[in-house]
């Protein structure tokens, strides 16, 4: 469950239990945005 809320942001698994942010491929402010509309609309 932790792995598609770090996915969600933008943040892919790099080594193990490593996730980078590649932020030049998806913003994160748009991420955290599309994040919190989904979590206010349940």
């Amino acid at each position: 469950m932790v792995q598609k809320t770090w996915q969600s942001l933008g943040f892919e698994p790099f080594h193990d239990d490593l996730w980078v942010m590649q932020p030049h491929l998806r913003p994160h402010g748009d991420a955290v945005q599309h994040l919190e509309n989904t979590l206010l609309a349940n």
